[in-house]
Protein backbone atom coordinates (compact mmCIF):
# COMPACT_ATOMS: atom_id res chain seq x y z
CA UNK A 1 0.00 0.00 0.00
CA UNK A 2 1.40 3.37 -1.02
CA UNK A 3 1.17 6.17 1.56
CA UNK A 4 2.98 9.38 2.51
CA UNK A 5 6.30 8.71 4.20
CA UNK A 6 5.23 10.68 7.29
CA UNK A 7 2.33 8.26 7.83
CA UNK A 8 4.56 5.25 7.24
CA UNK A 9 7.18 6.57 9.67
CA UNK A 10 4.54 6.96 12.39
CA UNK A 11 3.66 3.25 12.32
CA UNK A 12 5.13 1.53 15.40
CA UNK A 13 6.75 -1.62 14.05
CA UNK A 14 10.09 -3.31 13.50
CA UNK A 15 11.62 -2.33 10.17
CA UNK A 16 14.67 -3.03 8.04
CA UNK A 17 16.64 -0.12 9.50
CA UNK A 18 16.33 -1.52 13.01
CA UNK A 19 17.08 -5.06 11.82
CA UNK A 20 20.28 -3.85 10.11
CA UNK A 21 21.33 -2.14 13.32
CA UNK A 22 20.60 -5.38 15.18
CA UNK A 23 23.08 -7.18 12.95
CA UNK A 24 25.71 -5.04 14.71
CA UNK A 25 24.43 -5.40 18.28
CA UNK A 26 21.31 -5.18 20.40
CA UNK A 27 22.54 -1.84 21.73
CA UNK A 28 22.75 -0.49 18.18
CA UNK A 29 19.25 -1.77 17.44
CA UNK A 30 17.85 -0.17 20.58
CA UNK A 31 19.46 3.13 19.59
CA UNK A 32 17.95 2.86 16.09
CA UNK A 33 14.49 2.29 17.58
CA UNK A 34 14.50 4.48 20.70
CA UNK A 35 17.25 6.98 19.91
CA UNK A 36 16.89 10.47 18.44
CA UNK A 37 17.01 9.26 14.85
CA UNK A 38 19.67 9.41 12.19
CA UNK A 39 21.63 12.63 11.89
CA UNK A 40 21.36 14.31 8.52
CA UNK A 41 24.50 13.80 6.45
CA UNK A 42 25.37 14.67 2.88
CA UNK A 43 25.18 10.98 1.96
CA UNK A 44 21.62 10.71 3.33
CA UNK A 45 20.54 13.91 1.58
CA UNK A 46 22.02 12.78 -1.73
CA UNK A 47 20.46 9.34 -1.38
CA UNK A 48 17.01 10.84 -0.72
CA UNK A 49 17.42 13.22 -3.65
CA UNK A 50 18.50 10.42 -5.98
CA UNK A 51 15.47 8.32 -5.05
CA UNK A 52 13.18 11.23 -5.85
CA UNK A 53 14.86 11.91 -9.20
CA UNK A 54 14.58 8.28 -10.34
CA UNK A 55 11.42 7.02 -8.65
CA UNK A 56 9.33 10.15 -8.07
CA UNK A 57 10.25 12.71 -10.74
CA UNK A 58 7.19 14.80 -9.87
CA UNK A 59 8.54 15.30 -6.34
CA UNK A 60 12.07 15.81 -7.67
CA UNK A 61 10.82 18.90 -9.50
CA UNK A 62 10.01 20.45 -6.10
CA UNK A 63 13.55 20.14 -4.69
CA UNK A 64 15.04 23.52 -3.79
CA UNK A 65 18.50 24.68 -4.84
CA UNK A 66 20.75 27.06 -2.92
CA UNK A 67 23.67 28.98 -4.36
CA UNK A 68 27.11 28.10 -3.08
CA UNK A 69 28.48 24.77 -1.87
CA UNK A 70 28.44 24.86 1.94
CA UNK A 71 25.54 24.04 4.23
CA UNK A 72 27.13 26.48 6.65
CA UNK A 73 26.44 29.31 4.23
CA UNK A 74 23.95 32.07 4.95
CA UNK A 75 21.99 31.26 1.78
CA UNK A 76 21.45 27.66 2.86
CA UNK A 77 20.46 28.51 6.45
CA UNK A 78 17.96 31.12 5.29
CA UNK A 79 16.41 28.66 2.84
CA UNK A 80 16.10 25.98 5.55
CA UNK A 81 14.46 28.45 7.91
CA UNK A 82 11.93 29.44 5.25
CA UNK A 83 11.35 25.83 4.07
CA UNK A 84 11.94 23.52 7.08
CA UNK A 85 10.45 20.40 5.44
CA UNK A 86 11.91 20.83 1.96
CA UNK A 87 14.80 18.86 0.46
CA UNK A 88 17.50 21.40 -0.35
CA UNK A 89 20.56 20.79 -2.52
CA UNK A 90 23.46 22.87 -3.70
CA UNK A 91 23.73 23.61 -7.42
CA UNK A 92 26.55 21.06 -7.75
CA UNK A 93 24.64 18.36 -5.84
CA UNK A 94 21.55 18.89 -7.96
CA UNK A 95 23.62 18.65 -11.13
CA UNK A 96 25.17 15.33 -10.04
CA UNK A 97 21.76 13.81 -9.29
CA UNK A 98 20.16 15.14 -12.45
CA UNK A 99 23.01 13.80 -14.59
CA UNK A 100 22.63 10.33 -13.08
CA UNK A 101 18.84 10.38 -13.52
CA UNK A 102 19.21 11.45 -17.16
CA UNK A 103 21.75 8.69 -17.68
CA UNK A 104 19.37 6.04 -16.32
CA UNK A 105 16.58 7.34 -18.54
CA UNK A 106 18.75 6.40 -21.50
CA UNK A 107 19.50 2.85 -20.25
CA UNK A 108 17.09 0.31 -21.83
CA UNK A 109 17.73 -2.34 -19.16
CA UNK A 110 16.92 0.10 -16.35
CA UNK A 111 13.77 1.34 -18.05
CA UNK A 112 12.64 -2.24 -18.60
CA UNK A 113 13.31 -3.04 -14.94
CA UNK A 114 11.29 -0.07 -13.65
CA UNK A 115 8.51 -0.12 -16.26
CA UNK A 116 5.05 -0.64 -14.75
CA UNK A 117 6.29 -0.72 -11.15
CA UNK A 118 4.64 0.79 -8.11
CA UNK A 119 6.99 3.16 -6.30
CA UNK A 120 7.63 3.67 -2.57
CA UNK A 121 5.36 0.81 -1.54
CA UNK A 122 4.59 0.63 2.20
CA UNK A 123 3.78 -2.79 3.67
CA UNK A 124 2.87 -3.88 7.20
CA UNK A 125 2.23 -7.32 8.65
CA UNK A 126 1.85 -9.12 11.97
CA UNK A 127 4.75 -11.56 11.93
CA UNK A 128 3.89 -14.78 13.78
CA UNK A 129 7.49 -16.06 13.66
CA UNK A 130 8.82 -12.87 15.19
CA UNK A 131 5.87 -12.13 17.45
CA UNK A 132 5.63 -8.47 16.56
CA UNK A 133 4.25 -6.08 13.97
CA UNK A 134 6.66 -5.34 11.12
CA UNK A 135 6.81 -2.85 8.27
CA UNK A 136 8.87 -2.04 5.21
CA UNK A 137 8.89 0.55 2.44
CA UNK A 138 10.09 -0.83 -0.88
CA UNK A 139 11.50 1.40 -3.61
CA UNK A 140 9.72 -0.32 -6.50
CA UNK A 141 7.50 -3.39 -6.85
CA UNK A 142 6.19 -5.25 -9.87
CA UNK A 143 3.32 -7.58 -9.03
CA UNK A 144 1.78 -10.35 -11.11
CA UNK A 145 2.67 -14.01 -11.46
CA UNK A 146 6.42 -13.30 -11.21
CA UNK A 147 6.67 -10.43 -8.72
CA UNK A 148 9.85 -8.41 -8.35
CA UNK A 149 11.08 -6.28 -5.47
CA UNK A 150 13.57 -3.61 -6.57
CA UNK A 151 15.90 -1.65 -4.31
CA UNK A 152 17.68 1.45 -5.65
CA UNK A 153 21.12 2.09 -4.16
CA UNK A 154 23.56 4.87 -4.92
CA UNK A 155 27.24 4.05 -4.55
CA UNK A 156 30.51 5.92 -4.32
CA UNK A 157 32.06 3.33 -6.62
CA UNK A 158 30.88 0.09 -8.19
CA UNK A 159 34.26 -1.46 -9.04
CA UNK A 160 35.06 -4.31 -11.37
CA UNK A 161 32.15 -6.78 -11.41
CA UNK A 162 30.61 -4.56 -8.71
CA UNK A 163 33.16 -5.87 -6.21
CA UNK A 164 33.47 -2.60 -4.30
CA UNK A 165 29.71 -2.11 -4.13
CA UNK A 166 29.21 -5.66 -2.87
CA UNK A 167 31.77 -5.10 -0.12
CA UNK A 168 29.93 -1.93 0.88
CA UNK A 169 26.65 -3.85 0.79
CA UNK A 170 27.86 -6.46 3.28
CA UNK A 171 29.28 -3.78 5.56
CA UNK A 172 25.97 -1.88 5.57
CA UNK A 173 23.89 -5.08 5.89
CA UNK A 174 22.00 -4.66 2.63
CA UNK A 175 21.39 -8.44 2.34
CA UNK A 176 19.40 -8.40 5.59
CA UNK A 177 17.44 -5.39 4.36
CA UNK A 178 16.59 -7.06 1.05
CA UNK A 179 15.54 -10.29 2.74
CA UNK A 180 13.29 -8.36 5.11
CA UNK A 181 11.64 -6.65 2.13
CA UNK A 182 11.13 -10.00 0.43
CA UNK A 183 9.53 -11.37 3.59
CA UNK A 184 7.26 -8.34 3.81
CA UNK A 185 6.09 -8.81 0.25
CA UNK A 186 5.45 -12.52 0.74
CA UNK A 187 3.56 -11.95 3.97
CA UNK A 188 1.26 -9.51 2.20
CA UNK A 189 0.80 -11.17 -1.19
CA UNK A 190 1.64 -14.84 -0.48
CA UNK A 191 4.12 -15.03 -3.36
CA UNK A 192 7.93 -15.09 -3.08
CA UNK A 193 9.36 -12.22 -5.12
CA UNK A 194 12.57 -12.02 -7.10
CA UNK A 195 14.72 -9.39 -5.39
CA UNK A 196 16.96 -7.12 -7.47
CA UNK A 197 19.28 -4.24 -6.65
CA UNK A 198 19.76 -1.34 -9.04
CA UNK A 199 23.18 -0.04 -7.99
CA UNK A 200 24.15 3.34 -9.42
CA UNK A 201 27.48 5.12 -9.24
CA UNK A 202 26.96 8.89 -9.19
CA UNK A 203 30.49 10.30 -9.42
CA UNK A 204 32.81 11.01 -11.15
CA UNK A 205 30.55 9.67 -13.90
CA UNK A 206 27.26 7.73 -13.77
CA UNK A 207 27.33 3.98 -14.20
CA UNK A 208 25.01 1.19 -13.06
CA UNK A 209 24.51 -2.51 -12.51
CA UNK A 210 21.41 -4.63 -11.93
CA UNK A 211 22.14 -7.35 -9.40
CA UNK A 212 19.63 -10.17 -8.88
CA UNK A 213 19.68 -11.87 -5.49
CA UNK A 214 19.98 -15.62 -4.98
CA UNK A 215 16.87 -17.16 -3.36
CA UNK A 216 18.92 -19.41 -1.06
CA UNK A 217 20.99 -16.46 0.19
CA UNK A 218 17.83 -14.44 0.78
CA UNK A 219 16.31 -17.36 2.71
CA UNK A 220 19.37 -17.50 4.96
CA UNK A 221 19.27 -13.74 5.51
CA UNK A 222 15.55 -13.91 6.27
CA UNK A 223 16.23 -16.46 9.02
CA UNK A 224 18.88 -14.11 10.36
CA UNK A 225 16.36 -11.24 10.43
CA UNK A 226 13.96 -13.39 12.44
CA UNK A 227 16.70 -14.29 14.93
CA UNK A 228 17.70 -10.64 15.32
CA UNK A 229 14.11 -9.54 15.90
CA UNK A 230 13.44 -12.29 18.44
CA UNK A 231 16.63 -11.51 20.33
CA UNK A 232 15.71 -7.85 20.49
CA UNK A 233 12.25 -8.59 21.88
CA UNK A 234 13.86 -10.75 24.58
CA UNK A 235 16.27 -7.92 25.40
CA UNK A 236 13.34 -5.54 25.58
CA UNK A 237 11.64 -7.79 28.14
CA UNK A 238 14.83 -7.95 30.19
CA UNK A 239 15.52 -4.24 29.83
CA UNK A 240 19.11 -4.96 28.83
CA UNK A 241 20.65 -4.39 25.39
CA UNK A 242 24.19 -5.82 25.02
CA UNK A 243 26.79 -4.10 22.86
CA UNK A 244 29.24 -5.77 20.50
CA UNK A 245 31.22 -7.43 23.30
CA UNK A 246 34.91 -8.30 23.42
CA UNK A 247 36.91 -9.86 20.60
CA UNK A 248 40.58 -10.51 19.78
CA UNK A 249 42.29 -8.08 17.45
CA UNK A 250 43.21 -10.43 14.63
CA UNK A 251 44.30 -9.64 11.10
CA UNK A 252 42.57 -11.51 8.24
CA UNK A 253 44.62 -14.10 6.38
CA UNK A 254 44.36 -12.18 3.11
CA UNK A 255 45.95 -9.04 4.59
CA UNK A 256 49.34 -8.20 2.93
CA UNK A 257 52.20 -9.94 4.71
CA UNK A 258 50.06 -12.46 6.58
CA UNK A 259 51.17 -15.27 4.26
CA UNK A 260 54.69 -14.92 5.70
CA UNK A 261 53.54 -15.76 9.22
CA UNK A 262 54.02 -19.46 10.06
Amino acid sequence: MSQPFSEYKAIRALNATSIKAGAESMKAMHWAIAGPGRKETKALVMGSAFHLAVLEPGEWANVLIFSGKSRNSKAYKEMVEANPKALILSEDEHAVIQRAADYLTGCPDVQELLAGTDREVSLTWDDADIGHKCKCRIDAVRGGDEPTVIELKSARELGENCRIFKQQSYKLHYPEQLAFYGRGYRMNYYKPPQIKVLAVQLEPYPDHSILPSHPMEMAAMEDKCIRIAREYLECEKAGFFPGVGNAPYDVPSWYPGMDEIP
